[in-house]
């Protein structure tokens, strides 16, 4: 037997780059597939409805929901924005929203929330707003005033 291809054998579980590399990806791959499914199972925190964040949770859901009857009762009743006002308002169909920051003091409140809406590139990106709401306790109850987004101007009559 000839001792010059002896040395093409390898021996037997020995790791070459070639399966280093393959394990590094499919290890990889693994880890990627478990953070995926995890931070997909995060469910949309509940707020109270009593609370300036309820308020403003219940309101926008209303309005992505197509429900502006719903979304109208948030609203302050010596408010300028009536019912056709927030009929007029827009809202993506597809958007995220989250609540970014949020600052009660007494009786006053203000909520910003972030929005992000795909912009419909290949690539998946959001066009990412911040959108800041203010609140009024009045009779015990939480309510919008000003103008709140999605609406930027009230009393503009349309003919």
């Amino acid at each position: 037997m000839s001792t010059d291809n002896f040395h093409l054998l390898e021996p037997q579980g020995r790791l070459t780059p070639n399966k280093i590399l393959l394990l590094v990806f499919g290890t990889v791959i693994v880890l990627t597939l478990i953070v995926v499914i995890i931070s997909s199972r995060k469910g949309i925190e509940k707020w109270e409805p009593t609370t300036p964040q309820g308020v403003v949770q219940a309101y926008l859901t209303a309005l992505i929901n197509g429900d502006t009857d719903k979304a109208f009762v948030h609203l302050d009743p010596e408010s300028k924005c009536d019912l056709q006002d927030l009929d007029r308002s827009y809202i993506a169909e597809r958007i995220r929203i989250s609540l970014s920051k949020s600052q009660i003091v007494g009786d006053r409140a203000s909520i910003t929330v972030t929005a992000e809406v795909p912009t419909g590139d290949p690539f998946s990106n959001f066009m990412t707003e911040s959108h800041t709401l203010r609140l009024a306790q009045t009779e015990g109850n939480w309510k919008l005033i000003g103008v709140p987004w999605p609406m930027y101007d009230c009393e503009v009559k349309v003919k």
